[in-house]
């Protein structure tokens, strides 16, 4: 049993290895990119499988030289207690991009209110934000402009503002002319 899981902790310890290594493309993204939910997600489960297997090897030899078994209960339930906030966490955001929720760190009533200040917006509507994974933000509206020959001008403005400021890469914007 000992052998089992000195050989499963040598496997948790270089997948921990392969998966907490990451990098990204400085030249491509100034911002710092949260990490992709999947990732997050394996690396908890590795986690949590290298501190089981740790625990397991030293709950047994607590077992077998004191021959106190309540040790494996008071392990697994502190596994557990430590795993759950971590869990919690990843679920929330699993559940917020699901529900094609506002992502965090993006403010509604901003990004509103940076694309009504565009010269030439004289209203806006059917605002919609949200995430299609990780890091990769959109957003569609109606903008409405007075002046038709500025619709390109103003319609890479709003992009150009949505990418840099609220890093919202994609988006579907449909310039209207006139709303009641």
């Amino acid at each position: 049993m000992t052998i089992i899981g000195v050989v499963g902790l040598a496997v948790n310890l270089f997948s921990i290895k392969t998966l907490g290594g990451h990098s990204h493309d400085h030249d491509e993204h100034d911002h710092h990119e949260e990490e992709n939910l999947n990732i997050k997600g394996a690396r908890l489960e590795v986690l949590s499988d290298t501190i089981g297997t740790v625990g397991v090897i030293v709950t047994g030899i607590i077992m077998f030289t004191t021959k106190f078994y309540l040790a494996d209960a008071i392990f697994s339930i502190g596994l557990a207690i430590f795993i759950l906030p971590r869990t919690w966490t990843l679920l929330r955001k699993s559940i917020n991009i699901l529900m094609e929720g506002v992502p965090v760190g993006i403010d509604y009533e901003n990004v509103k209110n940076a694309i009504l200040d565009v010269k030439g917006v004289t209203g806006l509507f059917d605002l919609h934000i949200w995430s299609i994974t990780t890091g990769m933000n959109a957003l569609s509206a109606h903008v409405v402009i007075m002046d038709q020959s500025k619709g390109q001008s103003i319609l890479k403005e709003i992009t150009g503002i949505l990418e840099n400021r609220f890093r919202i890469t994609r988006s579907t914007i449909q310039i209207e002319t006139y709303h009641e």
